[in-house]
């Protein structure tokens, strides 16, 4: 029993005085102030709960972390955790902030591990700017092992919420059955995402890597960093074994000022049915508009279906004379049809002559298209109304 005892003594001692090489990797948050030329220190921290200091972090071929850009650091000699699960950022003197995106570590004892700065705190001795001590965890990383997710993002119209877009960024976790991924929505401070655009819901394109593989999607969680509102339409995740599209049908909208929204949006697939919806736009002048600030509801006498945007993306829609259609996935199952409801927030005078609505498994459309005629729409009540009701 004496041996057996130091035999684990030993063990231990050497365990403690084992230095191996870390290799890490960081990329900056993409805003304008995220950058820095401050003074940081960083620390890994094993699965044990063993924190070791492994050296100040300093990029030797530049002078700045530049926002957006990826900076590698090598730490030699330095005390082994184990299997790394988490790191801390210190700094005692900088005043210029350092605001991370993710970072991936690994070290000659331990797997590559991704980290995201999920709560998008900066490092900073300025309390009312970040923190001085910033501890982040992750999960083990495979970059031979990663799985891709296509998303598009659309922001609901100007008509329908003011000032809808934004130029913070977002983070999604896309939820399974048995399994989430997170990241970050690509380069969502770049000009080209998240734009408002006051003639139609703008639409962004954004690819998700991740080490963890969600077969069946079932919801998806968004959280933004600011306080400059971003209003979602809806949003299509495409994963490696589904694809699903997410309706706001209740139009919240994402900030960390209370006055404008949640700083978190959650949203749940609505169903499994897909429906076709047509609709005839009068051929009198000015009946077509270019403002289709358009929501729709399926009555069922099963349920209710929403959408809280009526649009194809990229197309004229509601042109005089024209019939257009709409196909819209992931909605719960209404039973058998009897109204729909229209509300219609844009200025612009929109006359229709027919709505129809089809279940794709139905051989044919319910047909709304009442003898008086479908009332005009416009926000203005000179013109039209704001929200109608069609029943069978």
């Amino acid at each position: 029993m004496k041996h057996f005892l130091i035999g684990l003594l030993l063990v231990g001692v050497a365990y403690s005085q084992c230095n191996v090489h870390y290799d890490v990797k960081i990329i900056t948050h993409t805003s304008k102030w995220a950058e820095s030329n401050g003074v940081f220190t960083m620390s890994a921290i094993g699965k044990n709960g063993r924190e070791e200091v492994l050296g100040q972090l300093d990029n030797r071929d530049k002078a700045v972390a530049a926002n957006g850009g990826t900076d590698h650091y090598h730490f030699e000699n330095a005390p082994s955790v184990g299997q790394i699960e988490c790191i801390r950022i210190k700094t005692d003197k900088s005043e210029d902030l350092w605001l991370i995106n993710y970072l991936i570590i690994d070290s000659s004892m331990s797997k590559p591990v991704k980290i995201v700065n999920i709560d998008q705190t900066a490092v900073s001795v300025d309390s009312k700017e970040g923190t001085k001590s910033l501890r982040m965890c992750g999960k083990i990383y495979s970059e031979g092992k990663t799985f891709t997710y296509n998303l598009q993002l659309r922001t609901l119209p100007d008509g329908m919420k003011s000032h809808p877009g934004t130029k913070n960024q977002v983070s999604i976790n896309i939820i399974g059955e048995k399994d989430s991924a997170t990241g970050f929505m690509g380069l969502a401070n770049n000009a080209s995402n998240f734009v408002n655009k006051k003639n139609g819901g703008h639409l962004d394109f954004f690819d998700l890597e991740s080490a963890h593989m969600v077969a069946r999607i079932n919801c998806i969680e968004l959280e933004i960093s600011g306080d400059d509102m971003l209003c979602l339409s809806d949003v299509l995740v495409a994963g490696p074994k589904s694809k699903v599209r997410f309706y706001n049908t209740d139009l919240k909208c994402m900030s960390t000022d209370p006055k404008e929204g949640g700083k978190r949006l959650r949203l749940c697939k609505a169903g499994e049915s897909t429906y076709e919806v047509k609709t005839t736009t009068s051929t009198a002048k000015y009946s077509g508009t270019n403002l289709p600030y358009l929501s729709l509801e399926i009555k069922g006498d099963k349920g209710v279906a929403k959408v809280p945007f009526l649009d194809n993306y990229g197309v004229n829609d509601y042109e005089p004379g024209a019939t257009d259609t709409f196909t819209l996935r992931d909605l719960p199952a209404v039973g058998s049809i009897k109204c729909i409801k229209i509300r219609y927030t844009s200025e612009d005078f929109l006359k229709m002559t027919t709505v129809s609505v089809r279940h794709v498994n139905a051989v044919k459309p319910v047909v709304f298209k009442p003898t008086g005629g479908i009332p005009a729409l416009s926000k203005d009540p000179k013109e039209g109304k704001t929200l109608i009701e069609l029943c069978r």
